[in-house]
Formats: C-alpha cells, structure tokens, sequence
C-alpha cells in the first residue's frame, strides 16, 4: 500500500515525497461522477490546487464529520475540528477504533482515512506504486528476482577486482531493501579492454562530443576498479495513469522533468557514497559511474606508469606526459598521449633511436621506427594482461 511519512495538508508537513504521493494519486483515482482531482504533473510542492483536490475528495467519500472536542475523551485531540470519516470506519460499536483513525479536514496522515480511500480507489495496476523518501518521482517496484540475479552475476563477475564488486552487489540488494529499486550496470559500463575504451575515447556522438577524455589505461574501468550503474527499466508514473520506462542513465526523466533524475541519483548515491564508501567521477553530468578510489586521491596516468614500469620491457614514468627510455637506459622520451601509443601515432624520433643505440641517424629507417612504436603499444598490453597488479598512485 502507498502510505505517507508524515501529514499533508494545511499546515502539515508536507515532504515532497509525500506531497507528490497523494497529487499522483490524486491525478488516478476518481470521483463518483468519474473524474480525476488533479490535472498535470504531480511535483511535490503543496498549494491550492492540491488542497483543493483534497478537499474535494474528502467531501466525495466521507459519510460523517463530527467535532474533535465532542470525542476528545475517546480520540485524545485538544482542539475543535472537523475530522473526516469514510465509509467503512464509523459505526456504534466502533467509535474508539474508528476515531483514532481519522483525518482532521484538509489534511491526510499516514495510515489514516484519506490515504487508505485513495488506495481503495487505485485501479489494480496502480496498487503497488510507491516513491523513495527525498524524491519527487512515483514509480512501480522492481521483482526481488531480478535483484537477487543481478546481484550474484555481479559477485560472480571476475573482470571486476573482488572488493569493488562485493560492494556494488551490496549496492545493488541495499537499493532494493530501501526502495525496491533494480540497479544494473550498462553496456560497456563494466570493466572494459584498452582497445574499447580507445575506441570510446575516440569515437564522437552526434554532437562532435566525446564519452571521456581518459585514453587506454587511464580509466578505472580498464582495471575493474568502476562500474556504469542505473535505472534501466525503471517504470515511473506521469500524471493521470501514464507510464513511462526509461533507461540506465534516466533519459526520459531528464527530458521530460529535469531535476527529478537527480532525486533518484541521490537516492543511489547515499547508498554508494556514504554507505558503501565508493566513488564519484569527476566528469561534470556523468551521474552513473561509480569507482572504488576517489578521484581527488589518485592519479591514473601515475597509476598506469607505475604498472608500465613494472611489466613492460622499456623504462617508464610520468613527467607531466608519458616518458620512456625506449629501452636504452638513457634518457627519457615523451612519448605522446595513451591513444596515441595505443594506435602507434605517438612522437618517434629517429634521432632518439640512433643516440641510443650509437649510430648514425641516416641508419635509422622507418621500419626502426614502425618497431619503436610496436613495442610500446606491446608494454600497453602487457600492463593490461596484469591488470590485477595495478595498484593506486596518489595526486
């Protein structure tokens, strides 16, 4: 059954949720003459026409309005006040029962008259909706099947290193314990290969913008250390019987009511962040990603140096930009960005190769080069093949 937190109505309280709650319900059920009390779409904020609705429906169902002071030794209310009783309630043998359960006029408690008519009244597939405490979106339950599934593949799944993905199962079951949501990870919002996310890090929408901005190795998700994690499927209620399902990052929702996707990434979020001690990122709108290290703590280009360094075949470090010997023990060589080592466009100059090796630059070719080029790609890969090695590096 949809229930209230706390009391809605003229000088109540009034929480958004609960506020929202009973202006969907409202826009749902229906008068004895068939219509709907409430037009538009429900946004949590109490004002005439919502008390208007309530009113309306209260003089619509109740049979009896008695005085708060005439019941005073039975009730326990101090003042006088009309108090609304619907059918069902109000009988000669009943009275105690049936008036501790009452509305005063224009206001509806939790578990009171108003609010157990209105779900009477609710159609039969609008019985289970419901809406998270600190939101402004009423929406159905998710199948305690799907969770416990989508929890063990999570548990189960190896790509992701084993403490990050503990939590995220424990994200998941925590969501559907609060608020009987299903979390689920997008497409390629898992652990992904250097080459996906070369691919994504070069790949423009149909805007000309770019996913990221971090090149192979250099996001979390390359070492299973994040996870891209929504609302796919997510089933909320417009006003009036509408239903409308949305995607992983609440797309519908944005577009259609902006600001009420950030009440359900709020919801995930002080599960994620504060429960479960995860992460944010720090790219500006990318609500859905979710890492084990904080961002302001660790730096992924150090990170990705320091596992180069230690399973590649050259010298490697981080100098304001990738360096590498080239495996000459000399000097150091910026060496271009990690897309570009990945594709093998980096900075190859022929007059590193000859000084390292002691020749004469017009020896060098640009097969020399073209095999430069191929072994640091061959270190990117062989840092990828030992991704469970990969160890945080600080600011």
């Amino acid at each position: 059954m949809a229930d209230l937190t706390g009391t809605v109505g003229e000088r109540a309280a009034n929480k958004n949720h609960d506020v929202a709650l009973v202006q969907a319900m409202l826009g749902i059920v229906k008068s004895p003459k068939g219509h709907r009390y409430l037009g538009g779409f429900y946004d949590g904020l109490y004002g005439g026409k919502t008390k208007t609705a309530i009113a309306a429906f209260q003089a619509d169902y109740q049979t009896i309005t008695i005085k708060a002071a005439g019941v005073s030794q039975h009730g326990g209310r101090a003042a006088d006040s009309d108090c609304v009783v619907h059918p069902g309630q109000f009988g000669p043998r009943a009275m105690y029962s049936a008036l501790s359960n009452l509305d005063d006029s224009g206001v509806m408690k939790p578990g009171a008259a108003t609010i157990l008519k209105m779900n009477e009244l609710l159609p039969a597939d609008f019985k289970d909706i419901m809406i998270a405490p600190g939101t402004r979106v009423v929406y159905w339950p998710d199948l305690e099947t799907q969770v416990a599934a989508t929890a063990k593949a999570i548990q189960d799944d190896g790509t992701l290193h084993a403490q990050f993905r503990a939590n995220v199962a424990r994200l998941v079951r925590r969501m559907f314990e609060k608020h009987k949501l299903l979390l689920t990870i997008a497409p390629s919002g898992g652990r992904r290969t250097f080459q996906k996310q070369y691919e994504i890090a070069t790949t423009p929408d149909a805007d000309g913008n770019f996913a990221t901005g971090a090149g192979p190795g250099e996001s979390n998700h390359n070492w299973g250390q994040a996870v891209d994690i929504g609302f796919n499927q997510f089933e909320w209620l417009q006003l009036g019987g509408n239903s409308m399902k949305d995607d992983w990052w609440l797309n519908n929702l944005f577009k259609l009511h902006p600001g009420r996707d950030m009440d359900m990434w709020k919801i995930r979020n002080a599960i994620a962040f504060d429960e479960l001690n995860m992460f944010p990122s720090k790219k500006p709108g990318d609500y859905i990603h979710i890492q084990r290290y904080g961002d302001e703590n660790v730096s992924m280009v150090k990170s990705l140096a320091a596992v180069l360094e230690k399973k590649g075949k050259l010298s490697w470090q981080w100098n304001h930009g990738y360096e590498c010997d080239l495996g000459f023990g000399g000097a150091w060589h910026k060496v271009g960005t990690s897309i570009q080592i990945w594709d093998k466009t980096g900075p190859m100059d022929k007059h590193w190769i000859a000084a390292g090796k002691g020749v004469l630059v017009a020896s060098i070719k640009d097969a020399d080069v073209k095999e430069m080029r191929d072994a640091l790609r061959g270190d990117f890969e062989a840092a990828e093949a030992a991704r469970d090695e990969w160890e945080p590096v600080a600011m």
